[in-house]
């Protein structure tokens, strides 16, 4: 990927921020461990993925 995705600035307000900044951590974590896993590894999984599917 080529483009790169920057926060400028964000305030949360409210009861439920402290819920929504730590989905968005999750999410931002998970995103990072797709973009730096091996391919290798990648292609493996979704083969056994499928298999388990069948």
């Amino acid at each position: 990927m080529s483009r790169i995705d920057r926060i400028l600035g964000v305030t949360i307000v409210g009861e439920p921020a402290g819920d929504m900044l730590a989905g968005a951590k999750k999410y931002v974590a998970d995103e990072w461990k797709r973009a730096h896993a091996l391919q290798k590894i990648q292609a493996w999984l979704a083969r056994d993925h499928d298999l388990r599917r069948a």
